[in-house]
């Protein structure tokens, strides 16, 4: 892409939950995508836990503790087979207790122990990241998949 032509790159990753040993009580739902929207060749866009339009997000229903792990994607490609690099730092990943309104900061890139007390009906689970489209980019829509394993820490 020359430096006079102008091109998006649309990016989103979406959401799969994979249940590891799950709980008969326990529920996920995936509720939002993580979400880059509309990027520009050469320019990094990163998305942060706090960012409630673009973050990604995954309700968890139940009580008890728990062990989470991301399978997090190293890159976004598109159908023509382009690619470019997508990464989450150690802040990227957060719980959050609806009912006392609390936040507890994770590193998505190691599998994490939550516990849900029995005085919240769940948690909310959500994941920022950065893509870093390179600066000959080809435009087009760039996709990639996050899986969200959790297993029952006493199994």
């Amino acid at each position: 892409m020359s430096a006079h032509q102008v091109g998006w790159i649309a990016a989103w990753c979406a959401l799969v939950f994979a249940p590891v040993a799950a709980n008969a009580q326990l529920s996920v739902f995936p509720v939002q995508d993580l979400a880059f929207g509309q990027l520009q060749a050469g320019i990094p866009s990163t998305i942060t836990v706090g960012d409630a339009a673009r973050r990604a997000e995954f309700d968890i229903r139940g009580r008890g503790t728990y062990t989470l792990n991301m399978i997090l994607p190293t890159q976004m490609t598109s159908a023509q087979g382009k690619v470019f690099p997508l990464s989450f730092s150690t802040t990227d990943g957060q719980y959050h207790w609806p009912r006392l309104g609390l936040n507890f900061s994770f590193n998505p890139n190691t599998p994490t122990s939550i516990w849900i007390p029995f005085w919240e009906s769940g948690a909310t689970v959500y994941l920022g990241g950065t893509a870093s489209p390179g600066p000959n980019q080809p435009p087009g829509l760039y996709t990639a998949t996050i899986t969200l394993q959790i297993s029952n820490a006493g199994t």
